[in-house]
């Protein structure tokens, strides 16, 4: 019995390890490709476990938050979004307006002032069931000159209940 026990528990982390897979060192989405990672994007924290929801068992939340912040200009960000990572690439999961970056991270018209971090404070992610994973979220906008600038940051969400 404890061998099939264990024979089970190695399957089930070997599948697990090869939905969600590793993304470090693969290619980053097309839209990124080419370039420089120059807006600082954190998210807090960057691992994150599920917590059940007090009033309803059957929901789980990885609370987190994501944060943005241009150093060396001005910057109006015309996108942004998210990806995950399974099938051993980046897969697009949501994109975003300038009037959601006003929205969501309390910009005005969109703009990354240099210097002020802006921070989306209830990023979540909400479910029934409980799966790790990765995730990046970018950002992209034209600063001053009128080049095109780019942020990324990626987290890591797990199966480990808290």
């Amino acid at each position: 019995m404890r061998l099939l026990f264990l024979f089970v528990l190695m399957f089930s982390t070997t599948l697990c390890f090869s939905q969600y897979g590793d993304p470090a060192g693969k290619p980053l989405p097309e839209k990124l490709a080419g370039l420089e990672n120059t807006l600082v994007v954190n998210h807090f924290p960057l691992v994150v476990h599920p917590f059940q929801d007090k009033k309803d068992t059957a929901v789980y939340h990885w609370k987190h938050t994501t944060s943005v912040l241009s150093l060396e200009d001005d910057v109006i960000i015309t996108e942004f979004g998210a990806y995950i990572f399974y099938s051993d690439k980046w897969n697009e999961r949501v994109i975003y307006g300038p009037k959601d970056m006003d929205k969501i991270f309390k910009t005005k018209k969109a703009t990354l002032t240099k210097g002020q971090p802006y921070t989306f404070k209830d990023n979540w992610r909400t479910g029934s069931i409980v799966f790790g994973g990765w995730a990046m979220w970018y950002f992209m906008g034209i600063d001053k000159e009128g080049n095109k600038v780019a942020g990324w940051g990626v987290l890591e969400t797990t199966d480990q209940i808290h």
